[in-house]
């Protein structure tokens, strides 16, 4: 005890040493982010951060979601690689311009949907790329605009955020994607 007093004479700024205190993310929000990955597995740490600040209203970092996943989720069940999509593709491609969708977004059609989703014919396929395509401008948020969604930078207006406490669920394209609303 001596010295303790002693030292914090000599030297002031160790008298008394900073505590501190780390606070991690409310229970709450690690139930959110263990709920958005379970409802949605092929979700990366970025995309789950941006959908739950965007519906939120949070800033919330994807290295906190990297910490809750690594802490708090473990998958359940294999993952299911769906359908073969080549011939569909190769048959339908035409379909493909004709619901606006370009070039560019195929590769994201092809692993965040086709992959994981059956269709009979080119009818089926066009009707399921369209109820993509309204996830995708009016859901989905996107990295490129800053965790905001294509329809709100066209100047749609932004739904309610959402509390911790108290949301449900969205489904997108038959449940394929489900995003958090305010209840």
């Amino acid at each position: 005890m001596q010295n303790r007093r002693n030292l914090a004479r000599a030297h002031p700024f160790m008298a008394c040493p900073a505590v501190l205190v780390r606070t991690g993310p409310s229970a709450e929000l690690i139930a959110a982010i263990v709920a958005m990955k379970r409802r949605n597995p092929r979700f990366g740490h970025m995309r789950i951060a941006q959908q739950i600040s965007h519906a939120f209203g949070l800033d919330l970092d994807k290295d906190v979601v990297h910490r809750v996943l690594a802490r708090h989720y473990r998958p359940v069940g294999p993952d299911s690689d769906g359908p073969s999509w080549l011939t569909f593709i190769a048959q339908s491609k035409d379909s493909l311009w004709r619901v606006g969708l370009f070039r560019c977004l195929i590769g994201t059609i092809r692993r965040e949907f086709l992959d994981r989703t059956f269709f009979w014919n080119s009818l089926d396929l066009e009707r399921k790329l369209q109820e993509f395509r309204d996830y995708y401008d009016g859901s989905r948020v996107h990295r490129s605009l800053d965790g905001t969604t294509p329809a709100e930078m066209a100047g749609k207006s932004r739904q309610a955020g959402a509390a911790l406490d108290s949301f449900g669920w969205q489904e997108h394209c038959r449940g394929l994607f489900l995003t958090p609303i305010a209840a």
